[in-house]
């Protein structure tokens, strides 16, 4: 499937109204995570437009050829302060590297991949989602390179560790309010 990427902003820009965006958002839908299609529909132009993230849109492109906006998948992209008062100084450590006062820090920012998603629509034949693990982490390089910063964050259940961790994630903490694992990446090597 011919797919193509653009960023809600741009969408914007280029003359689809906030309205059909809407439309295309209330279409997506993805039964494994509930959470996951309510952020597209009820916050993610909010949130596009005062800066608190930016969702990007993988769009059929034959739907795009015909002027709809079908949804394949999405995934949305923040600044985040990982909470790291519940990390040891040793682990702080081979996180953070030899970055000042390691040991004092309870906060580290870094980037985030807040929401990342394939539609019931398609099936893995249709569109892997995986590629949009590179498509985020170029991205966040992009930004390492123009102004600094070096480590990814993402917070996911249980049952996706394994995958994150195959793609060089490392657990930091599970956060019992959330009930999720806060898992991380350094992007130093590949920025």
């Amino acid at each position: 499937m011919d797919v193509e990427v653009f960023s809600l902003s741009a969408l914007l820009q280029s003359g689809f109204t906030k309205s059909s965006l809407r439309k295309a958002c209330t279409r997506f839908s993805c039964k494994r995570d509930a959470d996951i299609s309510l952020f597209l529909k009820a916050l993610s132009l909010r949130n596009e437009e005062t800066g608190a993230s930016r969702t990007y849109l993988v769009l059929s492109k034959k739907s795009l050829d015909e002027g709809r906006l079908e949804i394949v998948a999405f995934l949305t992209l923040a600044l985040a302060v990982a909470d790291f008062s519940q990390v040891d100084d040793l682990e702080k450590a081979a996180v953070l590297g030899k970055v000042p006062g390691v040991a004092t820090r309870s906060a580290f920012p870094g980037y985030l991949i807040a929401q990342l998603a394939r539609s019931d629509e398609f099936s893995h034949d249709d569109f892997d989602a995986s590629m949009l693990l590179p498509f985020a982490e170029n991205q966040f390089c992009e930004c390492i390179r123009r102004i600094g910063g070096s480590i990814e964050y993402v917070d996911c259940r249980e049952e996706l560790l394994g995958y994150y961790e195959q793609q060089g994630f490392s657990e930091l903490y599970f956060d019992e309010k959330t009930q999720l694992f806060k898992l991380f990446k350094d992007l130093r090597e590949i920025a």
